[in-house]
Formats: C-alpha cells, structure tokens, sequence
C-alpha cells in the first residue's frame, strides 16, 4: 500500500529546525513508512520530517507496528512498554531498534531460503540471520518471487516468534528463532515429454535436466511444474499446511516412496 503526501507532512534533506528524524536503521527492512502521510521512505538513512502535533502510525510491512506521537514542544513520546525496541523519547529523534530474532531455513534445500513478504527485495533471502524486526502479527514469507507462503507468525515485545505449534513444516513457537523445515516432496516428470523439470516458484531452484526434483516446500497455493525452458505448463499443484497435496491437473498423480510424497506426471505436458 502506496501512501501519499499529506500537507501536514514536509520532507528536508538534513535536520532543520523543528524536524523530526526518524532512524530505522537498525531493523532490516529497507523501507517504512508513517501510514497515510508519507510515502515508503529509506530506512538505510536517517529521516528527517516536519510532523505537527498529534499522533502517527508506523509500519514496515502489512500491519502497523506502533504509534507514536509529538507533543507540542516537538518532542518525541511513546507509551512506555515501546520502550523495550524504541529510544528517542523527549529528544527529536525517534530510535527504531527492533528487537532481535533469528530467521532460520538453512533444512529447506533450494539455497536461497526465505524472503520477508512485502517489505524486502530480491537482496534479502535469509538462509540464517539474526535480524531485527518489530513487534508485530501477521508476518509472512515467501520462498519464490510473488508467492506468499500460507503461514503467518507474530513477533512479541520480549523477542519470541509465536505461531501453530502444530505444524509440521515450522518449528520454534515460543523462542527466539523460527525455523523453516518445509515437507519434503520428489516430483518425476520424465513422462511430461520436455527436457527436464523446474518446480516453480521457488528461489535459487536450478532447471533439472535429469526431469526429477527432490525438494522442501513450504506451502503455497500453487506450485507449477515447467518442463521446457521458458515456458510454464498449466500443471500444478497445492501443497498445504498440513502436508497434504492437492493435484490441480489430470497429468499428475501422488504416491509415496520410503515415506516421501511423490508427485509424478503422466503425460505429455504442454
């Protein structure tokens, strides 16, 4: 969501007077901003902006993280619990720090791991990083370009990652790290008559010519399989959050080997 100027709003290149500065850049996400008043505005560089009196919203990726608010003399203030990721109060610059937790998806074997949804870009796969992030709910990932994974998980004020504790491919809920396992899944695509197999959309995954892919996906609404390069069949599949797989074309069957979900096309695909 793009946000536009408003009048009570002025932008400076340096600290004048009366100017708020925001610092974000501690946090890892490249962009944030104050919602309905700004535009997204560079985290990797100190903000400075004229904001009246009142109340505003911060945020970083889909939910607003906090408010904060100028006092009449100009001031920065927030409640004090925000204390614990902010700093800044009573000054004219705002401190977002964060609170640090790890990001883990070194067990998923594409090599390119997993991709904060909304707030990133494609310089930001996270194999295993400490990052700092806000407080918040509803975080999510991707582990291809444009395909949010069906997962979410909150991040508290004391640094825990809280999400269902019953699903299989994530593990962590209540600590300070949130691993990605995904489900383990082969796809044999050697009767799909093309020169070799990619389980799409995943990042980093190579085009197999060997036309067989043994990898861990975390679930999405669709996984497409290409058999030729530069082009997309319309054969796909659902893996969902429990594991089970839905197969969206007749080409595709599902079976089990050694206790390991095999997707295997049946035909020629187009």
């Amino acid at each position: 969501m793009r946000g536009r100027h408003r009048p009570d709003v002025r932008f400076t290149t340096g600290s004048a007077p009366g100017s708020i500065n925001i610092d974000a850049r501690p946090l890892m996400f490249r962009d944030f901003i104050i919602t309905n008043r700004t535009s997204w505005l560079d985290s990797r560089t100190v903000q400075s902006l004229q904001l009246g009196p009142g109340s505003y919203p911060f945020q970083v990726a889909a939910p607003i993280a906090f408010y904060f608010t100028i006092t009449p003399a100009g001031t920065v203030d927030y409640p004090a619990e925000l204390e614990e990721f902010l700093s800044g109060k009573g000054t004219r610059t705002l401190r977002v720090e964060g609170v640090i937790i790890t990001i883990d998806a070194r067990a998923l074997n594409t090599g390119a791991g997993v991709l904060m949804a909304y707030a990133t870009n494609h310089n930001d796969w996270i194999v295993c990083r400490r990052v700092r992030i806000l407080p918040a709910r509803s975080y999510a990932v991707q582990q291809g370009g444009g395909h949010v994974v069906s997962f979410q998980f909150e991040v508290t004020r004391d640094g825990r990652v809280l999400f269902d504790p019953g699903l299989g491919f994530v593990r962590g809920n209540g600590t300070s790290t949130v691993e990605f396992l995904g489900y383990l899944l082969h796809v044999d695509a050697r009767a799909a008559n093309g020169t070799g197999l990619q389980v799409l959309h995943v990042w980093g995954l190579p085009f197999s010519f060997t036309k067989q892919q043994t990898v861990r996906l975390l679930p999405t609404s669709s996984h497409y399989l290409q058999v030729v390069g530069g082009k997309v069949s319309d054969a796909k599949f659902t893996l969902q959050n429990n594991g089970s797989i839905t197969l969206n074309h007749d080409a595709l069957a599902l079976d089990s080997e050694g206790g390991v979900r095999v997707v295997t096309v049946t035909r020629p695909l187009q």
